[in-house]
């Protein structure tokens, strides 16, 4: 799968087929290039300045915590909302029929990254659309299917908070 350097859907698949007592089953990929992210779970990373990820946590929380607020909801409601400086927590979760991820931005500055998609373990990568995320703020992806994880990575700090929304890459281009 181009796009994450030489994330290989073998360590993939090994990552979806963990055992049913483990706890969780996100984590990085290919040394750091990219973090796997499975539903109802919490992944914290930390970019580091060569561009790879290093693992704060990963920890179990229910899938309904990926949706965005309600509103006139505090933010104290929120028990995943404590996102460290300088780190991104994302989690995935959602629906029988839809899947959202949220990005919590502890990040003095917007960042861009890229994401691929697994519908089934297993499964081939989609590339997905993804947008800016704000510093210090959370971000939202929607896609109208199910999802079983998401892997992220190249993430790229920005100067401007400009809010990007580049077209959905093609898969085999970067």
């Amino acid at each position: 799968m181009q796009g994450f350097g030489a994330v290989s859907i073998a360590v993939l698949a090994l990552a979806a087929a963990a055992p049913a007592g483990a706890q969780t089953r996100s984590g990085l990929v290919e040394d750091g290039a990219a973090v796997a992210v499975f539903r109802g779970e919490r992944v914290v990373v930390r970019p580091a300045p060569d561009g790879r990820l290093v693992l704060v946590v990963v920890r179990p929380v229910p899938p309904q915590s990926a949706s965005p607020p309600k509103p006139g909801a505090r933010l104290d409601d929120d028990p995943t909302a404590d996102t460290a400086p300088g780190t991104i927590a994302l989690v995935l979760g959602g629906g029988p029929n839809d899947t959202t991820l949220k990005i919590e931005s502890g990040l003095d500055l917007a960042f861009d990254y890229r994401a691929a998609l697994f519908r089934a373990p297993g499964a081939r990568p989609q590339p997905a659309k993804v947008c800016t995320v704000l510093p210090l703020l959370p971000g939202y992806e929607t896609w109208p299917y199910p999802v079983a994880s998401v892997v992220v990575g190249q993430v790229r700090t920005r100067t401007t908070n400009e809010v990007v929304c580049p077209p959905t890459p093609h898969p085999g281009k970067n």
